[in-house]
């Protein structure tokens, strides 16, 4: 995939929004379950190509290449522009030709991905209906896959896949997950790379921010049941010149393509946290007892049937989803 931190901080991104209290008591869980709206935005939106397979066109502009051993080749080349010192990378395409082949299977395993790309956004060109290649079988491995500060892994299996050619901004292309029969992903990550990846991504955000600024974050996590997962998230930061912790607790449930909010709640550890927790709490207020699509992908054809939390030394993620495709091997 172009970026697993394209597909993992959103995945992710569900712990930090949520985290729950300790022991709500059960009226006030009650109460928190019913849900009273719904977010019209995705929680994961990934329709403009985000956490696409990237390929390094030869010339600006140029079309996915005539022959399998090309397309495999120029994945390669696009993954290793994003690794440090080019990284571990296997890409194998199988067929008699690029836009139907038997097999595509890529192997990241042991990269490490460059710093600077953390923040990098898929940048489509606009245009009409894109076109489209099928694969039989498609496979992504990158377990582990390592960053500046911290390390996930990411496994993928899809069967009979239709992938949609995107074009980029900057002249390359990116293959999107367009339809497909069935498939599944599988990611793993422990609680202190989530903490060192959130941090990461926090300072970023707010890196040129003279006011506010992030210098730690603790990350608790638990799963009561499969599709629920809790977190309480402290996050240490300075406002102006003063120190402040803000605790989130929240929880996210899932039920096939949507997640439910509950529970989020932004409070201050100190005075300066509490000040922070206000602004916070606005912005979980907007998400509270709501209910969002979980995924979208380009053409909106492929739906998550089974989304399954698992917190045991590490946090692992199961996702199943199926789209409109007949299935052409055997079940992933």
């Amino acid at each position: 995939m172009r970026r697993l931190t394209e597909t993992a901080a959103c995945l992710v991104s569900l712990a930090l929004l949520a985290g729950c209290q300790s022991r709500p008591s059960a009226a006030r869980s009650a109460a928190m379950q019913t849900p009273i709206g719904y977010i019209k935005r995705p929680a994961i939106d990934l329709s403009h190509g985000g956490a696409g397979f990237p390929v390094k066109s030869p010339a600006k502009g140029s079309a996915v290449p005539a022959n399998p051993a090309d397309l495999a080749a120029q994945v390669k080349a696009a993954y290793a522009d994003r690794l440090v010192n080019g990284g571990t990378v296997v890409v194998t395409a199988e067929g008699d030709s690029p836009r139907r082949l038997d097999r595509l299977a890529i192997d990241l395993t042991g990269s490490t991905v460059k710093s600077e790309l953390m923040n990098r956004t898929a940048s489509p060109v606009p245009g009409g209906p894109p076109s489209k290649l099928h694969v039989r079988r498609l496979e992504y491995v990158a377990d582990p896959l390592k960053y500046e500060s911290f390390t996930a892994g990411i496994t993928l299996e899809i069967d009979s896949a239709d992938l949609a050619i995107l074009p980029q901004t900057d002249g390359n292309h990116t293959l999107a997950l367009y339809d497909c029969a069935r498939g599944r992903a599988r990611l793993h990550i422990s609680e202190s790379d989530l903490a060192s990846g959130l941090l990461a991504v926090a300072k970023a955000k707010f890196k040129n921010n003279l006011t506010f600024g992030i210098t730690g974050v603790d990350v608790r996590l638990q799963s009561d049941r499969s599709n629920t997962l809790a977190a309480d998230v402290d996050v240490h930061a300075r406002l102006l010149f003063v120190p402040a912790t803000i605790r989130l607790h929240g929880r996210v449930t899932t039920a096939g393509n949507n997640v439910l909010f509950t529970e989020l709640e932004a409070t201050g550890g100190d005075p300066g946290g509490a000040i922070a927790a206000g602004f916070v709490q606005e912005k979980l207020d907007s998400f509270n007892r709501k209910i969002a699509r979980l995924l979208k992908l380009p053409g909106d054809k492929v739906h998550v049937t089974e989304l399954a939390f698992r917190v045991q030394e590490r946090l692992t993620i199961d996702v199943k989803f199926a789209g409109t495709k007949k299935p052409t091997s055997a079940r992933p």
